[in-house]
């Protein structure tokens, strides 16, 4: 009787994400029709987001960031050219927002907190003290991110190493101003949030399922997450 039941929750599971990457195609559509009956490249120019190029120094990165909401980059300007493309970006940026706020990362929520020793820190989730080890090289940021969650009252970041396994992430930073972003392929956007949400005690496959599929559609185009202090 429980592998019965098992099957059916099995079942019901992937039913779920067909539906969910039957609605992102849907999306998809819907934008790139409406970009198509318009004769200009204003669409480009309010949403296109180019990947970060520049370095960014440790330094430029020390301090906390709060989550502001998710966002959709390009590798070049020469996906810009196609104004469908850029229609159908504003539309995957709309569904990650939804799986995200499902997912618990929502404004004001998540923090990205880089220590001044230029190599710890934490990201908080669920009220939750996940312990980082970071490095930056050039716009690269790796981002090790520990599998369990910390006693918040432990301020001693010398001990972090011993307390807990890492992951490690490597994805493209992009700082102006008090606005940071990170973006990186679908995939690994995903396994970064379950990463997370794990280590924070929860567990939530459904809300990420996905996005996985979100950028296949569109070479190029990266998903990430922006922040700002």
């Amino acid at each position: 009787m429980k592998k019965i039941v098992f099957a059916i929750a099995a079942l019901a599971m992937i039913n779920s994400v067909n539906v969910q990457a039957q609605d992102i195609l849907g999306a998809l559509k819907n934008a790139a029709a409406t970009a198509a009956s318009k004769s200009d490249n204003s669409t480009v120019a309010a949403i296109g987001n180019l990947l970060g190029t520049s370095s960014v120094s440790a330094a430029d990165l020390v301090g906390t960031w709060n989550y502001s909401q998710p966002a959709v980059a390009f590798e070049s300007k020469n996906v810009l050219t196609n104004v469908g493309t850029a229609a159908a970006s504003s539309a995957i940026e709309k569904k990650l927002a939804t799986y995200l706020t499902k997912a618990g990362f929502t404004k004001g929520k998540v923090q990205l907190i880089l220590n001044e020793d230029k190599k710890n820190g934490y990201v908080v989730y669920n009220n939750k003290k996940i312990p980082v080890n970071w490095s930056v090289n050039g716009s690269d940021l790796t981002l090790k991110v520990g599998t369990s969650a910390i006693n918040e009252k432990l301020s001693s970041t010398s001990k972090l190493t011993n307390l807990t396994k890492y992951n490690s992430f490597k994805m493209n930073v992009k700082k102006s101003g008090s606005e940071l972003q990170v973006a990186m392929k679908a995939d690994k956007l995903m396994s970064l949030l379950q990463g997370i949400i794990s280590a924070a005690g929860k567990s939530d496959t459904s809300s990420l399922s996905s996005i996985a599929s979100l950028t296949k559609s569109i070479d190029g185009m990266y998903l990430g997450l922006k922040f700002t202090k």
